[in-house]
């Protein structure tokens, strides 16, 4: 019941940083009826994590979820996606608030399989590359995918890589996007509007050329390659349908950023 409770207030809550969008409506739901205890649990951690609570409790209750309750909650694409990208997003709170040196060694950070959901044990590279991207190459620019599933993967992959995955999951560098609590039933609008800010916030048209951000190169082929960057650019980030800029990518910036997080009502549906 305390729990019901306290999901209920979530808005109110928390007090949290605005990105500046200027499109606002409710970004946590008052009725959370709808929503798994899985994805329930999700927004829970995640909640905690940025009040800086104590969530060794409900970590222990993430790693003992049963395999097969959560096989059955998680049904969906958009089940799969709220739930793993709040989960995500939980985690690296957590780890880097507790201690920030871990990013000295980016690459252990990402690979180091001491998450535990449900019995799997997995690292954040399992969950962005083996479940969100649906098993896609860490270093193929998308094109290629990894040759072996882990046993994470190949029961909690998606059925079709969405891209805006890459506009809502934040590893607490400055050039992530901001955290939010993403929900299944209002996943799409809140995507479509977590890529809109973040495309607002990092592309700069002021030059010749334009300057977009470095996930276009990492994740090409999710982006659809060339022509799908360009066809997003101009749905979300300013460009007109028919100017066809060149651009280059901005260097990431990796410096820990813990306090990037959206305001309760910043996302919207364009």
């Amino acid at each position: 019941m305390l729990r019901k409770i306290a999901l209920l207030l979530l808005p109110s809550l928390l007090i949290l940083t605005s990105c500046g969008s200027d499109r606002t409506v409710e970004l946590t739901p008052s009725n959370s009826e709808s929503l798994s205890k899985a994805e329930l649990l999700s927004q829970e951690i995640l909640m905690s994590a940025y009040g800086q609570m104590n969530t060794s409790a409900l970590s222990k209750e993430l790693a003992e979820l049963n395999p097969q309750d959560l096989r059955t909650q998680l049904n969906t694409d958009a089940e799969r996606l709220a739930f793993w990208i709040n989960v995500y997003n939980a985690f690296a709170q957590i780890e880097l608030r507790s201690d920030t040196s871990l990013y000295t060694d980016r690459a252990a950070f990402f690979k180091s399989r001491n998450k535990i959901v449900a019995g799997y044990t997995m690292s954040f590279n399992d969950i962005e590359h083996g479940i969100l991207r649906k098993n896609k190459g860490l270093y193929t620019l998308g094109y290629l995918n990894k040759i072996n599933h882990t046993p994470v993967t190949k029961d909690f992959s998606v059925e079709r890589l969405d891209w805006r995955i890459h506009f809502a999951l934040n590893c607490d560098a400055a050039s992530c996007p901001p955290v939010a609590f993403y929900r299944s039933d209002r996943l799409h609008a809140q995507l479509n509007m977590a890529t809109f800010n973040y495309l607002k916030r990092e592309i700069d048209q002021s030059g010749s050329s334009l300057e977009v951000p470095k996930l276009f190169l990492w994740f090409r082929a999710d982006f659809g390659g060339p022509k799908g960057i360009t066809k997003i650019l101009q749905k979300f980030g300013g460009l007109e349908a028919s100017e066809t800029k060149n651009w280059n990518y901005k260097d990431y910036d990796w410096t820990v950023d813990l306090n990037q997080w959206y305001a309760p009502g910043a996302l919207a549906n364009p």
